[in-house]
């Protein structure tokens, strides 16, 4: 989960995505080695979910008792799909945290075929769970969304959360992170992503005078939540970045548009 600068405006890295393998960290002292992250526990996300497959691990959002959301590249082309809610490490017991698998449906305008022309566009997912969740309010809850074209304003403070990779090409994190970042407008963002950014996506990042610094999200990540510090409104899924050691903003699904929300409510009969 963080950065240095990117040299432009030549692209000298790929976007990646930010799903992980399967290893993980129980290091404790890397926390002071990451600006702007800190340990925390579920009760204070809990609508945090974490999305194991076939292929890789990521993050995902509690959308109601029979779905969680995630994002698109974490789920496509696998064979099984399993989530497990209420958790704050991965040692917490699983006799009481289980793993409980589903059913992921793909946002149909997401494509990831042309592997030449990366796709970001449409990075949603919806599992749908065999078993309903067991909703308590305190370390399994559903989350608040922000509403259809309710965009959050540029600089508002926001949050993400997951057990993603504390720096590229490192192992997950064992325990529950966050780190604080600001919502970048959406033109400043466009210089970054160039046309790869769609209405589809908003940027955040941590600012400070020099630049951008940090943008807290890296592999193992993707699917997690984007969500106003304040409010607790969930305004994004973790999707994509050039780097976790970039001083850049990263994207996420932007769940405030039309394209996105409606297709949630309309697609996935999630509804409890």
């Amino acid at each position: 989960m963080w950065g240095r600068q990117l040299l432009l405006p030549v692209l000298l890295y790929q976007v990646v995505f930010l799903q992980d393998v399967f290893s993980y960290s129980d290091d404790d002292t890397t926390d002071n080695k990451i600006v702007g992250g800190r340990y925390i526990r579920i009760e204070q996300v809990p609508f945090q979910a974490f999305v194991l497959t076939d292929k890789n691990t990521c993050g995902g959002v509690i959308y109601s008792k029979k779905c969680v959301m995630t994002a698109a590249h974490c789920v496509v082309n696998t064979t099984k799909v399993q989530v497990r809610v209420g958790f704050t490490q991965w040692d917490d017991s699983e006799e009481k945290y289980p793993y409980r698998n589903g059913t992921a449906i793909v946002h149909e305008k997401y494509n990831n075929t042309d592997k030449k022309h990366q796709n970001f566009d449409y990075d949603i997912a919806i599992i749908k769970l065999f078993k309903e969740l067991e909703v308590d309010d305190v370390r399994i809850a559903i989350a608040k969304l922000v509403g259809s074209g309710e965009q959050l304003a540029d600089g508002t403070n926001c949050t993400v959360s997951g057990w993603g990779s504390l720096r590229d090409n490192s192992i997950a994190s064992a325990y529950l992170k966050a780190a604080y970042v600001k919502k970048v407008n959406y033109n400043e963002c466009k210089k970054v992503f160039k046309k790869q950014l769609t209405p589809r996506m908003v940027c955040a990042g941590s600012f400070y005078s020099g630049g951008y610094r940090f943008t807290n999200v890296c592999r193992g990540d993707s699917g997690g939540p984007l969500f106003d510090t304040r409010t607790k409104k969930v305004a994004g899924l973790t999707s994509h970045l050039f780097d976790c050691d970039i001083n850049l903003p990263a994207a996420f699904t932007n769940l405030a548009d039309p394209g996105i929300s409606e297709w949630i409510k309309n697609h996935t009969q999630c509804e409890n």
